[in-house]
């Protein structure tokens, strides 16, 4: 029995301590690891950023959208690309542009290159440094993100082996008792699938063939198998990476020959991947001059490890044709941290290179035509505040060449201090909301006379609504502006002559014969309202046939001179106006119409029928006096005279009815004195009596 307790107490030791042992590797080991692997993840994610800011920045495209989703990975705290002077020229937060990164983080000032460039200078902070190439300048691409999630991982790594530890302990104790017994088969089990998952098959996993400590450890040894599986990076894993790459990839050894390529390589050039396996890399290429193993270079890229680079060169394809790329390269470390591999990768940029000609060209056509327009074309970089004009500016507004200043103050200064405000206003408007920008407005020339422009333009916003460039063109419109304001006037002339016109005008459009524009007298003729007016057909108040007025209308048209005729109208209410008219064809706004004086008759005709009936009356009485003038039968006794009808009337009854004269009687002085002879006597005067 003591020999039992003997050997359990050596065994059980020996388990202690390499539980212990077995624990604390694993635990480091998957630390060290997860350190790696993160570390790792940061480089590969900060190196393929840089790649595509460098590539967005040769095709004019910051990769926005790819830095958009890096936003939106976990743990991810920011980006910034600095220049090499330390000020941050882009960043995931405008909050950050313009600041200083050194001062942020001084380590960023001298960072560690290549596969070490990744930094841990706070707790909790892990930060990726990348160079980048930017016309022609080192600047960098700065990814920061959180370790917390290492800090936590290595915490349950910690508890986990700790847990694991004492666990298997107090499993193992229990379980030797049963080993010493002869059970050693569900061990053998185990240790065979430990060796099994050891050369890296972790899809392996213990079968557990009983329920006891030894089925309970082969299960938790499993799950932590499982565990290993979901965060080691696979070969599969790498390997779908690479094949799904928009870009070619060659992996080159030490001796310049190729020893992998990707599907994209082989589609690009036009060879199997058997044809290009092993073969020196300079058959693939155009020139070796501007790369590795080209113009002596390749001594420098096996010593440290080498930046990736960005430059413009060819593939050659298999029958022969010439690919311009994007040639960038790095190399690969091997287990002594010497490099051993360098991989290459090129993007295919024969479209970009046919567009760039096609850019050319049209940016030579449009400077060349904005140079020989009589209008200013202008291009406003809003982040910088420059802005460019395409045309003689300097000229139009009475300067030297090169004097009038490119700056959007400049150009705001000119503009008239009762128009800047506004100008302004919907500038700023149409940048913030993309309302319609167009605006006239006066700019003050060198000499201090006014201009007018108009101006028009469009600005360009950036993913986050940011406007960033704004393109539009200028006219001077001065000598429009002047003919308007004389047509203007001439108009208000005109328009006052003949609203105050008390003859009836009004215009007759010469396709839809009805009317365009009529005046209050017209208006007030026919009883209408001015609304009432426009658009009435003339067919609804001329009062003749419709033939009638069609062939009237027509021989206005035709007509040189004035054709004056009268007419009947016909007014609102049924009834008839005479008028006098008076039409001629002339043109009204490009468009051909009748012109039409109508004057009213109606006073006119009453005064003219008057007139005749007065005549008649005059004619008729002077043919009564007449009359009276011939033969008249008069008594030689009583002096009453005969009528046509044979009576016999007193003189003054006859003259009366045959004249407009009126008697008065009276008494003459012979009769008096033979009627009154003593009225004769008093009076002692001659005269009479009425």
């Amino acid at each position: 029995m003591k020999l039992f307790w003997r050997v359990f107490a050596a065994v059980f030791v020996s388990i202690v301590i390499t539980t212990l042992v077995v624990a604390f590797i694993s635990a480091s080991y998957q630390i060290s690891r997860e350190k790696r692997e993160m570390g790792e993840e940061y480089k590969f994610l900060c190196r393929f950023l840089a790649k595509e800011i460098e590539k967005g920045y040769l095709q004019s495209m910051w990769p926005f959208e790819t830095l958009r989703r890096v936003n939106d990975r976990e743990g991810f705290l920011f980006w910034w690309i600095v220049r090499d002077d330390g000020i941050i020229y882009l960043a995931d937060n405008t909050t950050s542009v313009g600041t200083n990164a050194y001062a942020r983080f001084a380590e960023l000032a001298h960072p560690p290159e290549g596969k070490e460039s990744i930094l841990f200078p706070r707790q909790d902070l892990a930060i990726c440094v990348e160079p980048i190439t930017i016309e022609e300048k080192r600047w960098s691409f700065v990814l920061g993100a959180s370790t917390k999630r290492l800090s936590s991982e290595r915490n349950r790594t910690i508890a986990g082996a700790a847990a694991f530890s004492v666990s298997t302990l107090l499993l193992l104790g229990t379980t030797l008792y049963f080993m010493i017994r002869g059970r050693m088969k569900p061990i053998d089990s185990l240790v065979a699938g430990a060796a099994i998952i050891g050369q890296g098959d972790l899809a392996y996993r213990v079968k557990v063939t009983s329920r006891d400590e030894l089925g309970s450890l082969a299960e938790s040894f499993n799950k932590m198998v499982g565990s290993l599986q979901k965060t080691t990076v696979s070969k599969d894993y790498v390997d779908s990476i690479i094949a799904s790459m928009n870009e070619a990839l060659i992996v080159v050894d030490q001796e310049a020959r190729i020893k992998k390529v990707n599907e994209q390589t082989c589609n690009l050039l036009g060879y199997q991947e058997d044809e290009l396996l092993d073969q020196p890399v300079g058959k693939i290429f155009v020139s070796l001059e501007d790369i590795p193993f080209g113009g002596g270079k390749a001594p420098e890229l096996w010593g440290d490890v080498v930046e990736s680079i960005n430059l413009e060169t060819a593939f050659r394809t298999k029958d022969g044709n010439e690919v311009p790329i994007l040639l960038g390269h790095s190399t690969m470390k091997g287990a002594s941290g010497g490099a051993q591999l360098i991989v290459f990768t090129g993007t295919d940029i024969t479209e970009r290179k046919r567009m760039e000609k096609i850019l050319r060209e049209s940016e030579e056509r449009f400077r060349v035509g904005a140079q020989s327009a009589s209008d200013l074309i202008w291009e406003w970089d809003v982040l910088r505040g420059r802005l460019e004009w395409f045309g003689d500016i300097d000229e139009m507004l009475g300067y030297a060449s090169g004097g009038f200043p490119r700056t959007i103050e400049a150009w705001e200064r000119i503009i008239h201090p009762e128009d800047r405000d506004r100008v302004m206003t919907a500038l700023e408007r149409h940048l913030k909301t993309g309302e319609r920008y167009h605006q006239e407005y006066r700019v003050e020339k060198k000499d201090g006379k006014y201009r007018f422009w108009a101006d028009r333009g469009k600005a360009s916003w950036d993913e986050k609504g940011n406007p960033y460039k704004m393109v539009g063109a200028c006219a001077d419109i001065t000598e429009r502006k002047l003919a308007e304001e004389a047509i203007r006037e001439s108009e208000a002339r005109y328009r006052a002559v003949i609203e105050q016109s008390p003859d009836g005008i009004y215009l007759v459009d010469a396709e839809k014969r009805c009317i365009l524009e009529a005046n209050p007298a017209f208006a007030q003729l026919l009883g209408y309202t001015l609304e009432e007016m426009r658009g009435l057909s003339i067919f609804e108040f001329v009062a003749a046939d419709r033939e009638q007025v069609e062939e009237r209308f027509q021989e206005i048209l035709k007509g040189e001179a004035p054709l004056v005729y009268e007419r009947q109208f016909r007014k609102k209410d049924g009834s008839l106006v005479d008028v006098w008219v008076s039409s001629t064809a002339i043109s009204y706004w490009g468009k051909k119409a009748a012109c039409t004086i109508a004057r009213d008759l109606t006073e006119r005709k009453r005064s003219e029928q008057e007139r005749e009936k007065l005549i008649h009356e005059l004619q008729e009485a002077l043919a009564n006096v007449k009359t009276l003038r011939g033969l008249v039968p008069i008594c030689a006794n009583c002096k009453k005279i005969r009528d046509d009808k044979g009576y016999w009337q007193q003189v003054e009854t006859y003259v009366r009815d045959h004249s407009e004269a009126i008697f008065s009687h009276g008494l003459c002085p012979e009769c008096i004195k033979d009627l009154f002879p003593k009225f004769e006597k008093k009076g002692g005067q001659g005269g009479h009596i009425a």
